[in-house]
């Protein structure tokens, strides 16, 4: 998913598949940018992007395709 007429270098996605409402995802994806911009070496751009299980395109390609580098369990 790489588009090197618009960037020469892959950019780094996280996908969240969060449950709340817009405020509180809002502040989650703030809270996680500063973290991953603390994280990454020189700058570089990190996108997060909201997975939503009936969508097409990225949604299912990260649902159908990938593993989740982390995943809270329930009740924790």
């Amino acid at each position: 998913m790489h588009d090197q007429a618009v960037d020469e270098q892959p950019n780094l996605l996280v996908g969240l598949e969060v449950d709340g409402n817009l405020a509180e995802i809002d502040a989650l994806i703030n809270k996680a940018s500063n973290l991953a911009s603390e994280m990454v070496a020189n700058e570089e751009p990190v996108d997060f992007f909201l997975v939503l299980k009936k969508e097409r395109g990225v949604s299912h390609y990260l649902i159908s395709h990938t593993w989740p580098f982390y995943q809270r369990r329930w009740g924790s």
